[in-house]
């Protein structure tokens, strides 16, 4: 297996540099709180990993700046994570992205 593609910010052209949202305003919050409690786990899960690939380590789901995740970001996100899981991981990891970005 190849080795993961380098996802960062950096690399995309863009700054992901923690924030502190209020959790009333962060979309990853607002997100998992629709879930059901045995969903929040799993997709919390989900968003760190995302969050970790897209800072280098530096954000979790709490301190990733959701609003400024664009295209590329997610691109990238699609494509490490193809390379590291089976498609219907990939595919809910990324629904969690996706109700995160809504």
């Amino acid at each position: 297996m190849n080795d993961p593609l380098p996802i960062t910010a950096a690399a995309v052209g863009t700054s992901l540099a923690p924030v502190r949202t209020p959790a009333a305003q962060n979309p990853a919050l607002i997100y998992l709180a629709a879930l059901a409690s045995s969903s929040r786990r799993t997709m919390r899960g989900a968003l760190d990993e995302m969050a970790l690939l897209l800072t280098d380590g530096v954000c979790d789901h709490l301190t990733l700046p959701w609003t400024a995740v664009r295209f590329q970001h997610v691109q990238a996100v699609r494509a490490v994570l193809a390379e590291k899981n089976q498609p219907s991981t990939v595919n809910r990891k990324l629904a969690a992205l996706r109700g995160t970005l809504h």
